[in-house]
């Protein structure tokens, strides 16, 4: 089933450049889904290509919660191909964004810290793992 949501995903995204240009956000959105089909079926490197052009267009609306969550996901992809430091600076990048957004206080704030925490904990800094988990808890608490 993904297959065929590669492929309608990619004729969606013909049709939307012709209509409307290749940095319109329907464009941006059309190309995060299909990375994030990309990295669910494990090919990361088509994931990080679509991700990272759905990226460049979203950068144009400045800081904003889908520019976050592109630079959230593309840390997933990263993880997942074991490029851990990678993975930790889009993250944190993330987390930035979501602070300048909602403020420290804020849900999705927590989740990026936790994020981070499990990166940390996946590189071995166990310090930084549990300083940013207790962060995030606070949050949710």
């Amino acid at each position: 089933k993904f297959v065929d949501c590669l492929f309608v995903g990619d004729r969606q995204l013909q049709a939307i450049k012709a209509i409307h240009g290749s940095n319109h956000p329907d464009a941006a959105r059309n190309l995060y889904y299909t990375g994030d089909v990309y990295r669910k079926l494990g090919k990361y490197e088509e994931a990080l290509a679509k991700l990272e052009e759905s990226l460049q267009i979203r950068l144009n609306i400045g800081d904003h919660p889908e520019v976050a969550s592109s630079l959230g996901n593309i840390a997933v992809v990263y993880r997942q191909m074991g490029r851990l430091e990678e993975a930790l600076a889009k993250q944190e990048q993330s987390f930035q964004i979501k602070v300048k957004i909602f403020g420290g206080n804020h849900p999705e704030v927590a989740q990026s810290l936790g994020n981070i925490a499990n990166i940390y904990h996946n590189l071995g800094k166990l310090d930084q793992a549990l300083e940013k988990a207790e962060e995030a808890n606070r949050i949710f608490v």
